[in-house]
């Protein structure tokens, strides 16, 4: 039998969880025409630009953008159906995939 050993990659990415006291979170959740997503303060602290990212439910990115300086992002319902959706944000070495709301 074949066995192949793997090493551990090391990286500088720090993945913050839903278990972490910075896991992401909006309101209103459900929203009929926008939501505010709370920006956790690990990400403030460099001032460096935010890349926020919205999935469907097939992980099909369907809307990206670049925020910066800002506690709380507001989504628009603008173009985007009825229905379940994830998001994620990323900056640099921290990225945090957490957030999901409803759109009714």
């Amino acid at each position: 039998m074949y066995y192949q050993s793997y090493k551990q990659i090391a990286t500088n990415i720090h993945e913050i969880s839903g278990s972490d006291n910075q896991s992401l979170s909006n309101y209103p959740n459900p929203f009929r025409d926008k939501t505010h997503i709370i920006i956790p303060q690990e990400f403030l602290k460099s001032g460096n630009p935010i890349l926020f990212k919205i999935y469907d439910l097939s992980g099909k990115i369907v809307r990206t953008a670049n925020y910066s300086g800002n506690d709380k992002i507001i989504i628009s319902r603008n173009g985007l159906d009825p229905g379940i959706y994830f998001y994620s944000i990323e900056q640099e070495n921290l990225i945090s995939q957490n957030g999901k709301f409803i759109i009714e």
